[in-house]
């Protein structure tokens, strides 16, 4: 007895939907599978949800990875694009559910150890429930609203970082130019102090200059007419060094230094007389 299929599509939304696939006399297209080299699986007419196919896909006697004696079961992606799709599989008390990210375009992905052969019956019947999450380059109206939406929170993120990068960035340029700021006032200080002592130092040297300057020659006076030294005047000297005037030593009652040491004249001074010529700048 040969075996034969059949396949429900009931669609939930517009992004899930359930295959019903039935398998009539499973037995017959186990020894199918097993005989031919050209068909080891069967598989269900295609479900569409929004832009992409899926497929249920049966090996009734075990894939190339199975184990013996058992039956394998796949949903596979029929698309020409990659997707991500959520499903379960239900072979009566037998449930497997997976997350696929992403599936590839014309791959399946399920369970080669789904369950036993013995426990399938006279016929199998495979329940799949199948959510597509996401298309590859296939947009309707709602693919392209929630992209847009994605589009736009991953902005946000986006410019979120940026501000808060921006925003360390420019506290980090406050705070060393802060310091920079702070650095530069007290050099400024330190210089300005230093500034202010070479400017009392130069007024000091100034005042010293000008009032050297504003201050007239003194010339040494004689201690008796206190006539000043200058010349033609000729100027005598006692044996401690003392000066008087010439006119001034020749008299009677002057007999010694007039200056209090009472030491004895020893005559003219003519280094002295030179000297204040020279404060003068007259020439002998």
């Amino acid at each position: 007895m040969a075996y034969s299929t059949n396949t429900q599509v009931n669609s939930t939304g517009v992004d899930k939907a359930t295959i019903i696939f039935d398998v009539t006399e499973f037995a017959a297209a186990v020894v199918m599978s097993t005989v031919s080299t050209v068909t080891d699986s069967i598989e269900s007419k295609p479900c569409t949800i929004r832009g992409s196919q899926f497929v249920v896909k049966v090996y009734p006697s075990g894939d190339g990875r199975a184990g013996k004696g058992k039956v394998s079961v796949f949903v596979k992606n029929k698309s020409q694009h990659k997707v991500v799709a959520a499903f379960s599989i239900k072979i009566g008390d037998n449930i497997m559910s997976l997350t696929k990210d992403y599936m590839k375009e014309d791959a399946a992905w399920g369970w080669s150890d789904f369950m036993d052969r013995k426990d399938v019956g006279q016929n199998l019947r495979v329940v799949a429930v199948i959510k597509l999450l996401k298309e590859e380059g296939v947009f309707g109206k709602d693919d392209l609203k929630n992209t847009v939406e994605e589009v736009k929170e991953m902005t946000a993120e986006q410019t979120e970082e940026i501000k808060n990068e921006l925003e360390e960035k420019m506290g980090d340029l406050e705070r060393r130019f802060e310091e920079c700021e702070t650095r530069m006032k007290r050099r400024f200080e330190e210089n300005e102090t230093k500034m202010d002592v070479k400017i009392v130092k130069m007024e000091s040297t100034l005042k010293a200059e000008i009032a050297r300057a504003r201050d007239p020659i003194k010339i040494p006076e004689c201690p008796i007419c206190f006539e000043e030294l200058r010349p033609p005047l000729r100027i005598v000297q006692c044996l401690k060094g003392h000066k008087i005037c010439e006119p001034c030593s020749e008299k009677e009652e002057v007999k010694g230094c007039p200056d209090g040491c009472r030491a004895g004249l020893m005559g003219r001074d003519h280094g002295m007389e030179a000297f204040v010529r020279q404060l003068l700048g007259e020439q002998e």
